[in-house]
């Protein structure tokens, strides 16, 4: 059976697998080639442990509803009960704190039953090769794995992660904290794909929130009722390198939003990186669909955008600006930028 999603390890093709049991069971197994215990099935040797660092001691499961702490993790009927307690096993067992640099070569998958998660702190995600998976109906919601996140809890964002070449999919994020849903701390070649991010539609500062996107993807995600989708900040050691912001759907009902930002701070490093192929609707006559303020190259192609009370569809400083599609309180309209460098050939209608 084909795999209907992207695999969190593309471009590599799974073998085929046993997709008979329950929906859980398939889904696991569609995902990660593991079986509900999570011992590796191969067919014909395709793939091994050894070159690919998947072995069971690096799967563990979550169960908001069944699960223990006290638990190993390491099946269903054995799982954890929080994210956080999955994520610190991951991260090999480091009691300290401190982010751990062994066994970078490994792949450790966290896979989160359906299911709402009250959260009571934010989730600390950092290490290497972690994987954070929910099953179920995201972004289509009805729902998969919903983590609720009180307002009055101080945190830098409700996941907040760094390292290099994690990955967060499938997980359905509500706050009512003047705080990002997801917040890239640091780190390189990390994925944020397929979730959900749901606002208080006042405070809330960002859906993602990116200072560091070094070979990073933001895509196909639902982001909505936030100040600003996604926003690239900038500032000491931070980039915006051989990655992009592609597929995302991000609708907000805050009269200054922001769709997609990035920002002008000088020692923000930009090159190699698109935006294309975004979806972006905003009311408010002081909304921006697109802003970017840094003077660098970026490609942006290919997107979508709807100004419903005026504002403005894409404004930058830099160059790249390609064949987008624009319409302002319904009516088509060109992309001149801030200093309009570019030529515009974008679609009218």
């Amino acid at each position: 059976m084909p795999n209907p999603h992207p695999t969190v390890l593309n471009p590599m093709t799974w073998p085929a697998v046993n997709v008979s049991g329950s929906p859980l069971d398939q889904e696991v197994q569609r995902v990660g080639n593991l079986d509900v215990n999570g011992q590796l099935r191969v067919s014909g040797g395709a793939l091994g442990v050894g070159n690919m660092g998947l072995i069971p001691q690096n799967v563990w499961f979550v169960d908001d509803e069944n699960g223990n702490d006290s638990n190993d993790g390491m099946c269903w009927n054995n799982a954890f009960k929080t994210i956080q307690r999955a994520v610190n096993q991951a991260r090999y067992g480091a009691s300290s704190g401190a982010l751990e640099y062994v066994l970078k070569a490994h792949h450790k998958f966290i896979f989160v039953r359906p299911g709402h998660y009250n959260l009571t702190s934010y989730i600390s995600m950092s290490g290497y090769g972690m994987h954070l998976i929910g099953l179920g109906a995201v972004p289509g919601k009805d729902y998969g794995v919903s983590l609720n996140y009180d307002g009055a809890l101080a945190a830098t964002g409700v996941i907040a992660f760094s390292g290099s070449h994690n990955s967060i999919q499938g997980i359905h994020i509500s706050t009512d904290a003047a705080i990002p849903g997801i917040y890239i701390a640091g780190g390189d070649n990390n994925l944020i794909e397929g979730n959900v991010i749901e606002g208080n539609g006042t405070t809330s500062t960002a859906g993602i929130y990116a200072p560091n996107m070094k070979g990073s993807w933001i895509r196909n995600n639902v982001i909505a009722r936030c100040i600003k989708g996604i926003d690239v900040p900038g500032g000491v050691d931070c980039y915006f390198l051989f990655g992009g912001i592609v597929g995302n759907q991000i609708w907000s009902d805050i009269a200054t939003a922001k769709g997609i930002h990035i920002a002008s701070v000088v020692s923000l490093l930009t090159h190699g990186s698109r935006i294309s192929h975004n979806f972006i609707a905003l009311p408010g006559a002081s909304a921006k669909g697109i802003d970017i303020d840094h003077n660098g190259c970026i490609m942006v192609s290919e997107n979508n955008i709807v100004m419903t009370g005026g504002g403005v569809g894409i404004e930058t400083a830099g160059d790249g600006i390609l064949h987008n599609h624009v319409s302002v309180s319904s009516s088509m309209v060109g992309e001149a930028g801030a200093t309009a460098k570019f030529v515009n050939d974008n679609t009218q209608g």
